[in-house]
C-alpha cells in the first residue's frame, strides 16, 4: 500500500494502479485495495481524456475504454464493501458519461445515458454517506474513525451500521 500510495502521490497513476491491482489479487476481500485501484484508474482516465482532447483521440480510444471499464469494475467491487460511499457513485457516473461520449453508435450512447441516469438517481436517494474511514491497530484492538454525513434522514433517526473486520485470509475476525 505504501508503494502504491507513493506512486499515486507522485502522479504515477498507472504504476499505482498496477500495485493496487496486485494487492486486490492477493486479498479479494480488501476494500482498500479496490478503492485505491479505483482512485488510481480515475486519475489515469482523467489524464488520458485530457491528452485525447489535445489531439490523437483515435490512438487512445481503446486505452481509455479499457481504463474506464476497469474503473467501473473496481468501483462496483468496492461498493460491495462500502455501499454508502458516494465517491464510488461519482466515479461510476464519470465512467458512464465518458463511455457515452466515446460510443460509436446511438444504441450504446443511450445505454450509457440510462446507466448514468440510474447512478444519478441512486446518488440522490442515498440517505447518508460514510467517508474517511480509518482503522488503526491500538494495543490488542482496533481504533476506527470516519465521518457519517446525514443527507436525507430525519434529525435524531437511528442508523445501524455493520462492520466486519477481516483477517489476513479474508475470514471475519470481528463483526
Amino acid at each position: 500500500y505504501q508503494v502504491g500510495a507513493g506512486l499515486y502521490e507522485a502522479g504515477r497513476y498507472d504504476g499505482a494502479a498496477q500495485v493496487f491491482r496486485k494487492a486486490a489479487s492477493l486479498n479479494d476481500a480488501s476494500r482498500d485495495a479496490y478503492f485505491n485501484l479505483a482512485q488510481s484508474l480515475y486519475r489515469q482516465a482523467q489524464e488520458l481524456l485530457a491528452d485525447s482532447a489535445a489531439g490523437g483521440q483515435a490512438d487512445r480510444r481503446e486505452k481509455i475504454r479499457s481504463v474506464l471499464d476497469e474503473l467501473l469494475r473496481a468501483s462496483e467491487r468496492t461498493r460491495a464493501f462500502d455501499p454508502y460511499n458516494r465517491d464510488l457513485l461519482r466515479m461510476a457516473a464519470y465512467v458512464y458519461r465518458n463511455l457515452g461520449e466515446l460510443a460509436d453508435n446511438q444504441r450504446d450512447r443511450q445505454r450509457y445515458e440510462a446507466e448514468l441516469t440510474r447512478i444519478a438517481q441512486e446518488y440522490e436517494a442515498m440517505p447518508f454517506e460514510i467517508y474517511d474511514i480509518e482503522l488503526a491497530r491500538e494495543g490488542d484492538g482496533l481504533k476506527m474513525g470516519g465521518t457519517l454525513e446525514n443527507l436525507k434522514l430525519a434529525e435524531g433517526q437511528s442508523v445501524r451500521l455493520r462492520l466486519s473486520v477481516l483477517g489476513d485470509g479474508g475470514s471475519v475476525e470481528a463483526a
